[in-house]
């Protein structure tokens, strides 16, 4: 499957980085980045998709 979103986030700190691509929907990787960054212990304020 060919990647559709490249998924981005940042921290409270301010910093932005892109976090995956994903194949699925947008709402989905969205979602897994907001439920990743807590169990990692990140402090993320914002999640965004880009298509690719």
């Amino acid at each position: 499957m060919a990647p559709t979103f490249r998924i981005f986030v940042r921290t409270a700190e301010g910093v932005e980085f892109q976090a995956f691509t994903w194949c699925r929907d947008e709402a989905s990787g969205i979602a897994r980045a907001w439920r990743e960054g807590r169990e990692f212990g990140h402090n993320v304020t914002a999640v965004w998709a880009e298509a690719v």
